[in-house]
């Protein structure tokens, strides 16, 4: 409710989690993998943006991952909200999406 308010309604709400114990996302899942995922439910959701796209922690580098992609295709993304976000989100997206071999 508060963060609707703050953004004074403008954008819709939707919260996507990511299940690690229950075999959904396995630990040797890269950033692209789970952007992949997660960029086709938002898109299921909201076709058209534009976007408000955030994430808490590791959530922040595939919501990272998610924006570059989304602005790749053309679509707005109007904020990044990264919470608690690793010191160079940038570099650990980097390195987790290069191949496990």
């Amino acid at each position: 409710e508060f963060l609707d308010e703050a953004l004074e309604g403008r954008y819709k709400i939707h919260l996507l989690t990511m299940h690690w114990d229950s075999g959904e996302v396995s630990t040797r899942s890269t950033v692209q993998d789970i952007a992949d995922d997660f960029a086709e439910r938002i898109q299921k959701i909201a076709p058209e943006g534009p976007y408000l796209l955030g994430g808490f922690s590791f959530g922040g580098i595939v919501s990272m991952e998610i924006a570059r992609r989304f602005r790749g295709e053309g679509k707005t993304v109007d904020r990044l909200l990264l919470i608690d976000p690793p010191e160079n989100p940038a570099l650990v997206a980097e390195t987790s999406n290069k191949d496990h071999t």
